[in-house]
């Protein structure tokens, strides 16, 4: 009998690494920029050498194959896909989408060995299994007509994540295989599931199921001693402030940020990420040397805006334009409207 990948209750937390990640982003507000390619259309594509098949999959002895997905605002995002397992077999095989989280990408999926890392385990269990990659992250940052040197480019929130990637993402992997889709989500990219099905974007009748793992939703009873100070001091609304649009931790200028916040005398530097995320058991070596090869991926300083916002009033609510005049624009209403889970 397969694993079932349904999960019946849902606890709505800001707990667990996901949102660690996030209030890391909040604090660390700061731009890098990158080089764009050319934009293919939507299909397959063959891995090349520092491809997330390469360097993730292939290596163990799974088939990896590499897919590009265009979005109805343009965006054209990276998406894996592992057919089948090691051991092979015959039969339907139901098809499974990992969308991760915050300042990740789909390499954090394989951060532990392949019996101890979720889409090689689903693999060998039967199994089709696909990674999306959110835009701006190494692997999906291509647009139809944008750079990622331009503003425009960075002029996104979750709420468009939702609108428009999971749609696309889902739709693309149903119309792949002619199956029903089976979803889960890691921190935030448990609210986009959630959310694009509380706005219609796209048909419930397409997804089998969907399991949340520390999904991100409410945010009144945070803990975290750095979300709390960069929420506090405005840190990603101080960004926009000054003209920036992309987050990207692996620019200069993010240890002279680091050392602003170890200044504060509720944050040991010395002792992080704990004050982020907790005292974490589990996290082994391997897991640990992986994530300081790959680093947190870049994001937009509007998404940081937008999830410190539904920090500091405690709601789910679509991102705040910070004058009447633009949220009328956006939403024909002076405050953005909430998400009716």
């Amino acid at each position: 009998m397969r694993t079932s990948l349904v999960r019946e209750k849902v606890e709505w937390s800001w707990s667990g690494v996901g949102f660690s990640w996030f209030g890391l982003g909040v604090v660390l507000t700061i731009i890098a920029s990158c080089t764009a390619t050319q934009t293919p259309k939507n299909g397959s594509t063959t891995p090349d050498a520092a491809s997330i098949c390469a360097n993730a999959i292939l290596i163990y002895g799974y088939q990896c194959q590499e897919y590009l997905v265009n979005t109805g605002d343009g965006y054209i995002l990276s998406v894996q896909r592992i057919p089948i397992g090691r051991s092979g077999g015959d039969g339907p095989r139901p098809p499974v989408l990992l969308q991760h989280g915050l300042l990740l990408d789909g390499r954090s999926w394989f951060y532990n060995k392949p019996e101890e890392n979720l889409p090689m385990i689903l693999a060998d269990k039967g199994y089709d299994v696909w990674i999306s990659n959110t835009r701006g992250t190494e692997y999906s940052r291509r647009h139809l007509y944008l750079d990622p040197k331009q503003k425009g480019y960075w002029y996104w929130t979750w709420d468009h994540l939702a609108e428009y990637e999971i749609p696309a993402v889902i739709n693309f992997v149903y119309n792949a295989t002619g199956q029903k889709v089976h979803y889960i989500g890691h921190a935030l990219g448990s609210l986009l599931c959630l959310a694009s099905f509380a706005e219609g974007n796209m048909g419930i009748d397409r997804v089998k199921s969907a399991a949340f793992l520390s999904p991100t939703v409410y945010s009144n009873h945070i803990t975290s001693p750095i979300i709390s100070v960069a929420v506090k001091l405005g840190l990603a609304e101080m960004g926009a402030r000054i003209g920036l649009y992309e987050f990207n931790a692996d620019s200069q200028p993010v240890s002279r940020i680091v050392k602003l916040l170890c200044s504060q005398p509720t944050i040991v530097c010395s002792e992080l990420p704990t004050p982020l995320t907790g005292k974490n058991c589990c996290i082994n070596k391997m897991a640990k040397q992986l994530f300081a090869k790959n680093g947190m991926e870049p994001t937009s300083i509007r998404n940081l805006k937008h999830l410190s916002q539904n920090v500091r009033h405690g709601t789910l609510e679509k991102y705040d334009y910070g004058t009447t005049e633009a949220n009328m624009e956006h939403y024909g209403a002076k405050n953005p409207p909430l998400y009716d889970l």
